[in-house]
């Protein structure tokens, strides 16, 4: 087994100039996917605007948010979005303030992974309209 230090990578973020969120953008994820026998199913709805820092929020109703704070599915989406923004970008995002303000899920076909891969799709869809600036 062979041990990865990240810090690094993680430093590395200091020596760049931030870049933010030109505008405020929607965006919907979609995954809808057979794996192995298994189907994967989560969308998401993502608002994404500018900030002088990351910041990460919902506007879910809250017997949504609950199911999705207890199923660690926010969590799941946060990992999505960040998959993208700090690491499939040009140059990493790191300034934006990112609302999850939908999602659809079903009782047997969604799970986290599900909506990480929801969260990629979406900021994939973000990261092609390019309204990025430096700050």
């Amino acid at each position: 087994m062979s041990n990865h230090n990240f810090s690094h990578w993680l430093k590395s973020f200091e020596n760049l100039p931030p870049v933010g969120v030109q505008g405020v953008h929607h965006v919907e994820g979609l995954c809808k996917k057979a794996t192995g026998g298994r189907f994967l199913f989560a969308k998401v709805g993502l608002e994404f605007s500018p900030s002088n820092e990351l910041i990460f929020q919902e506007s879910l109703p809250e017997p949504l948010k609950h199911r999705c704070q207890q199923e660690n599915w926010l969590d799941a989406i946060y990992c999505g979005v960040l998959d993208i923004m700090l690491a499939r970008s040009a140059t990493p995002i790191t300034h934006f303030k990112c609302i999850i303000d939908s999602v659809e899920f079903h009782e047997i076909d969604s799970s986290s992974q599900a909506f990480r891969l929801a969260a990629r799709y979406a900021t994939e869809e973000f990261i092609k309209q390019e309204k990025f600036v430096m700050l």
